[in-house]
């Protein structure tokens, strides 16, 4: 059952009225550059403020949702990069939130601001503006060491919709940052075994998978929400010959990893395609991977077999599902209330001439160490 509201033929009729604000001039199907089964669509903008990739990917079993995905990325990105001023008088009216546990330095005071919803306390907040906007090119990125980045950035039919998956992207980011940390040396979570019964959808994707030569791995991490990491390897055909890796979250353990395994596909095909110019970032890396028995695949899935047991996906219990966005976000609420944590930030970033809710979630002590190596001493690991 999903918990959005709107359904994706909805979404994109709505979005694709907008696609000259979004400044899309195409929307282009990546097409069968591999023989995984997934549909990858990417909306291409021509109008964009400096900082931002030209294109954005949406993914999905069906063509409908890989559109519905790339134009909702589209109007996130849009959102952030479009945000509107403060009013000044709300402004002197409120105090700014504790930094202490944001990774700033000590001495570091935002001079661009944003207004802030304090979830857990429902009060509200200044919050550094630095964290919200992206790309943000503001006097702030002198003063500290952090790094704009669009974790907790999400759209949705309500706020509270917005709020809800924004939030579980924070949980995603900050556990596979910590993934990542850690692997190597202490044991992280679960491999689950390729062999158990999953869902009708995953057992045919991963039958597929196995069936044209794919190399393929899934690893539950160990964290507040069921979060995945799947890596594929396409060792005999005639794509990149480089593992690519994807990680997902959601409220329960088969959508966690429908997402996990979308996202890893979606990675295979950019790679074959070459779409991304951002992809350059990870050029070092690709050109470091060799062939066979010693491609990192087989590396991390070793290291990882030694240090964590291996389970059955049936074995592993899921929790129902909310009925709504509404309850689902009160429901994790609770559960970072549960877990040590008391703040959790919502900036509403929602344009009056747009269709759907943009909201950017902070949660401190859930941070994306990757993209801001300087927080990890910020990030429990237990989170």
């Amino acid at each position: 059952m999903s918990l959005r509201s709107l359904t994706p033929k909805q979404v994109t009729t709505m979005l694709l009225a907008k696609k000259e604000q979004l400044g899309i001039s195409r929307i282009a199907d990546l097409g069968p550059f591999t023989t995984l089964d997934v549909r990858v669509v990417q909306a291409v903008r021509v109008t964009l403020v400096k900082g931002q990739v030209s294109a954005t990917t949406g993914k999905g079993w069906n063509l409908r949702d890989a559109i519905c995905g790339a134009l909702g990325e589209a109007s996130e990105r849009y959102c952030a990069a479009h945000m509107t001023a403060p009013d000044l008088c709300i402004v002197k009216s409120l105090p700014m939130a504790e930094l202490s546990r944001w990774g700033h330095d000590v001495s570091f005071t935002p001079r661009d601001i944003c207004v802030a919803d304090e979830l857990l306390s429902n009060d509200r907040y200044l919050v550094p503006a630095i964290e919200v906007c992206f790309p943000y090119h503001g006097v702030d990125l002198q003063h500290t060491r952090i790094r704009p980045h669009t974790s907790g950035l999400a759209g949705g039919a309500t706020l509270d919709e917005a709020t809800l998956f924004g939030l579980i992207e924070v949980i995603e980011r900050h556990a596979s940052s910590a993934f990542f940390e850690a692997c190597k040396s202490i044991g992280t979570g679960t491999i689950i075994d390729l062999n158990s019964e999953f869902s009708p959808r995953v057992a045919a994707t991963i039958h597929n998978l196995r069936d044209n030569g794919y190399e393929c791995l899934l690893f539950r991490i160990d964290a507040l929400l069921p979060v995945y990491y799947v890596a594929i390897l396409d060792a005999s055909n005639l794509g990149p010959k480089f593992m690519v890796g994807g990680v997902a979250a959601h409220l329960n353990e088969t959508d966690a990893l429908e997402s996990a395994l979308l996202e890893s596909m979606q990675g295979v095909v950019i790679a074959a395609q070459g779409a991304r110019e951002d992809l350059v970032r990870f050029d070092r890396s690709y050109r470091a991977q060799s062939s066979g028995s010693e491609n990192p695949f087989y590396r991390i899935r070793t290291m990882l077999e030694r240090r964590n047991p291996t389970r059955r996906f049936e074995s592993l219990a899921s929790i129902s599902m909310p009925l709504t966005a509404q309850d689902a976000l009160r429901q994790l609420l609770d559960q970072l209330r549960s877990s040590g944590l008391d703040e959790a930030y919502r900036c509403d970033l929602s344009q009056p001439d747009m269709p759907l809710k943009v909201a950017k979630v902070i949660v401190p002590g859930l941070f994306d160490s990757r993209v801001n190596p300087s927080r990890k001493s910020h990030a429990p690991a237990t989170a």
